[in-house]
């Protein structure tokens, strides 16, 4: 989220190269739900990054929903993984807004440095 539509990398960046928007780094998943359910993805979520580390508003860890059941199952999943933890989980949970992709060279960071893989693939 945030309120610059359009965002580039760039023009997130003052001129001393800080960041200086409102928006967060996120993905956007798209899945199946007779394949896997909205509560999957959530332990998904919370078992694959530290829910408790403080971040900037670039890199925060957020949880985005798009309706009331997902609100309600979002929070519920974050009050029992707080109960694991003895550290305050700072994720934020909030509505969805318009998702923008980041532009080309930003996509698929940890493969394109994945040399090999990507000659094998003829992806170079």
């Amino acid at each position: 989220g945030g309120k610059k539509k359009g965002p580039s990398y760039h023009s997130l960046f003052g001129k001393h190269f800080s960041f200086s928007g409102d928006h967060t780094e996120s993905i956007e998943i798209q899945y199946d739900p007779k394949t896997t359910s909205y509560s999957q993805m959530l332990k998904l979520f919370w078992r694959n990054h530290d829910p408790t580390r403080c971040a900037s508003r670039q890199y925060m860890s957020a949880i985005f929903y798009h309706n009331s059941e997902q609100k309600k199952l979002a929070e519920d999943s974050k009050e029992e993984e707080q109960k694991k933890l003895s550290r305050k989980i700072v994720t934020k949970i909030a509505p969805a807004e318009t998702f923008y992709d980041a532009e080309n060279y930003h996509q698929k960071y940890l493969l394109r440095q994945q040399r090999d893989i990507l000659t094998a693939m003829n992806l170079t």
